[in-house]
């Protein structure tokens, strides 16, 4: 099934159609009128929303996993600089020790 929005009136024991209705039609019947140019194919209205709620949770999910990783990222930075302040300061407690133990052996 096609959904065709009529580019001219068409009418017949079944249905009567103007200028810019929509309606479903048969792939065979869809390609004839398509290719006589009495109508465009259109896509269809809860295809189009379903479509849309896809791309739409697929962005949400990508804005998700980003603020995951920065968040991800900036406690490794963190921890880095924390462990990067305690070798210092572990240095300086190690460098502050040698002159008073250097004292103590004369």
């Amino acid at each position: 099934m096609k959904r065709l929005k009529m580019q001219t009136g068409l009418g017949g024991p079944k249905f009567n159609l103007v200028r810019g209705d929509e309606r479903d039609f048969d792939d065979e019947e869809a390609g004839r009128l398509i290719e006589a140019g009495f109508a465009v194919e259109v896509e269809d209205p809860a295809a189009v929303a379903a479509k849309k709620a896809a791309e739409d949770a697929k962005a949400k999910a990508d804005a998700e996993a980003a603020a995951k990783a920065e968040a991800e990222a900036k406690a490794k930075a963190e921890a880095d600089a924390k462990e990067k302040a305690e070798a210092k300061d572990a240095e300086k407690a190690f460098a502050a020790q040698k002159p008073a133990a250097a004292k103590g052996k004369k």
